[in-house]
């Protein structure tokens, strides 16, 4: 997790996150240069901007204010799309997405 968007290329490299989100004003940029994007699903989280987010290629979109358990609804669904046999989950500190 980080709050640079510069950050974003090494932390991809290095975790190898299975579902990125990213903010639309620095997400949208970011998704249309770094290849290391690129097979990933993407969740912008912005209050605008939603077609150009979804045109750039996110697999998703939520609108601020959003709650936590709806953040978790969406992981969820992005997750769901990828998944296969076999497949272990994402953990970020003490959190595990499955």
């Amino acid at each position: 997790m980080t709050a640079e968007p510069g950050e974003v290329p090494c932390l991809v490299k290095t975790k190898r996150p299975r579902l990125v989100v990213l903010p639309a004003t620095d997400g949208i940029a970011l998704m249309e240069t770094l290849l290391s994007l690129a097979g990933l699903p993407v969740t912008f989280i912005s209050g605008d901007t939603v077609a150009r987010a979804l045109e750039a290629g996110a697999a998703d979109y939520i609108v601020k204010p959003f709650s936590p358990a709806e953040l978790v609804a969406h992981t969820k669904v992005a997750l769901r799309r990828r998944s296969g046999p076999g497949r272990k989950p994402s953990r970020l500190g003490h959190v595990a997405i499955d």
